[in-house]
């Protein structure tokens, strides 16, 4: 079991770094979620270990050797021990933020909203905290991403948050979006203007051709309608539609239908413009289908066969192809052969305010739109989840670790001292309490040992309010989380990178799992040093006004 212990612990401890990387980087409950769920599993690995050693294994022990399916018991024995226990992990900690989730006022649910978006504009580096120096404090060191991942969670307990957030909330939505949309001079050079060419180059290739022989095929409908026409009213003989008897009519149109004419069963002889139509209604029937086919491939909608190049990106299905290869809203208009400035203004700028428009009445929305009844309530219960899976999932990491490395510690000691003797079994007592007083004490000694983060005095507010709301545990919790981080983190990062060859715990490839973004990584900035250049930036309205906090945005990236 010392093996396997020890195997596992370096998955446990790799994983809190993998974890800390994308809780610190993201406030999408997706990504956040998938990481999660990947923790439950290692919780069930965890948990399944520890019935292993206590139950499972010392009742294999006693089964005689002899015994009849003794292996085959074992084995389903553990593989079920195992099941259960992941089971049993994945409900709990589902439960536990369930109970949160579900447990949260309204006011809660609204701050979480606001929080969430606070937590990413900080992250992304759209905005700096005043009451914590970022010069000082590097925003990519593991005690800085954990305060950003439980800044949610942190600062629920403000008072009157909505109000004092309200006048920077289209800022930050902003700056969301823009960080979202990426610079506009990337998006001219890398979507706008390859799939204009594109659209241009359809209409050179497929539309032309396609639209020409359409009309080449419906052009001759006028003399068709005629011809067919003068035919039918010769075939009358010497009866005209008015004088034909009655008892004919269903004859004369039979023998139409027959010979390509579809009118209808009620046609009357008399109505010509019927005649015409139907005539039409031929011609179409086999000239339409191919056309239509040929623009659906080349443009995914239908369009009309007469379009010039002036007219061609106006047309309805052209401006729909084109927002569904830029995945934008139908209502921004796009027109061709802009130039990155006037794409800027004409078409990023409106993407942007589009998207804050959108999102802004949730973060403006009152306590009572985040009632159980209220239109915000499922956006409410989302950023309560999003505040408080990265605490969940860090303390059940935490606590993993820490208990199995006292246990790969103790198998050890074990096999070194024995126990084939009462004296053997007594210094093996003894070793295990000792290592466990090694392990308390310096997970202890690292929890209480403080940091840039936790001296600086946006943190001691928000901790003090938490500790009055909230009470001391929690907030000593988080406190204990943050401290331990900065000495966790380096270790596991590298058993992650290179003992396990940099694993990433993405057990669904269709969810990004993001990597910190760092300061230097950052390439849609005006300039690399725009966040520390305070005359670069621009007060913001405060945020948590009271608690010695203001948010500051920075110019983006043009």
């Amino acid at each position: 079991m010392m093996a396997i212990t020890g195997i596992y612990l370096m998955f446990e401890v790799a994983f809190a770094a993998r974890l800390l990387d994308v809780v610190g980087s993201t406030t999408d409950l997706d990504t956040i979620e998938q990481i999660e769920r990947a923790g439950r599993i290692i919780s069930g690995i965890a948990l399944t270990l520890v019935v292993w050693t206590a139950a499972v294994l010392p009742w294999q022990r006693r089964i005689p050797l002899d015994a009849p399916f003794r292996r085959t018991k074992s084995l389903a024995t553990l593989a079920l021990s195992a099941a259960a226990c992941c089971i049993v992990s994945f409900v709990v900690q589902e439960t536990i933020l369930d109970r949160i989730s579900q447990g949260s006022s309204p006011a809660q649910r609204q701050a979480a909203s606001t929080l969430t978006l606070v937590s990413a504009s900080v992250q992304n580096e759209r905005a700096v905290l005043d009451g914590i120096d970022f010069e000082a404090v590097d925003r990519g060191s593991p005690e800085a991403k954990t305060f950003l991942a439980l800044l949610p969670a942190l600062a629920l307990s403000v008072d009157r948050l909505e109000e004092r957030t309200a006048d920077a909330i289209d800022q930050l939505l902003e700056r969301q979006a823009q960080r979202a949309l990426g610079p506009p001079g990337e998006m001219f050079t890398e979507a706008y203007y390859p799939t204009m060419n594109a659209l241009k180059a359809a209409y050179n290739d497929a539309y032309l051709d396609a639209a020409a022989r359409h009309r080449e095929a419906i052009a001759w409908i006028p003399d068709e309608q005629r011809r067919l026409y003068r035919e039918y009213r010769n075939g009358l003989g010497r009866w005209t539609p008015t004088t034909l008897p009655r008892s004919r009519h269903d004859r004369v149109r039979s023998k139409l239908r027959a010979e390509g004419v579809p009118v209808p069963y009620n046609w009357r002889l008399t109505d010509k413009q019927g005649f015409f139509d139907a005539v039409e209604r031929e011609i179409r029937q086999r000239a339409d289908p191919p056309y239509n086919q040929a623009m659906q491939q080349a443009f995914g909608h239908a369009l009309p066969d007469d379009l010039r190049p002036s007219t061609f990106f106006a047309a309805a299905g052209v401006q729909a192809r084109w927002h569904e290869e830029l995945g934008m809203p139908a209502s921004i208009a796009l027109a061709p052969d802009l130039s990155p400035e006037s794409f800027k203004t004409q078409v990023y700028d409106a993407w942007v305010r589009q998207i804050v428009a959108e999102r802004k009445p949730l973060y403006l929305a009152g306590v009572e739109q985040f009632k159980e009844d209220g239109a915000h309530y499922a956006d409410g219960i989302e950023a309560i989840r999003v505040a408080y899976v990265p605490l969940v999932a860090f303390g059940f990491s935490i606590l993993g670790a820490l208990v199995h490395s006292f246990k790969t510690l103790n198998f050890a000691a074990q096999a070194t001292v024995g126990s084939g003797t009462a004296r053997r079994r007594w210094s093996g007592k003894v070793l295990k309490a000792l290592l466990a007083a090694i392990v308390i004490y310096t997970g202890v000694g690292m929890a209480r040992e403080e940091n840039p983060v936790t001296q600086s005095v946006l943190f001691r507010d928000l901790e003090a309010t938490t500790t009055e709301v909230a009470g001391p545990i929690y907030a000593a919790i988080i406190r204990s989380i943050i401290q331990l981080q900065a000495h966790l983190y380096p270790a596991a990062e590298a058993i992650r990178r290179h003992l396990l060859l940099g694993i990433t715990y993405d057990f669904d490839p269709e969810t990004e799992t993001p990597a910190f973004e760092t300061l230097a990584s950052t390439d849609d900035l005006s300039t690399s040093s725009s966040l520390k250049d305070e005359a670069q930036g621009r007060m913001m309205p405060a945020l948590l006004h009271g608690l010695a906090e203001d948010v500051r945005t920075d110019n983006p990236g043009q």
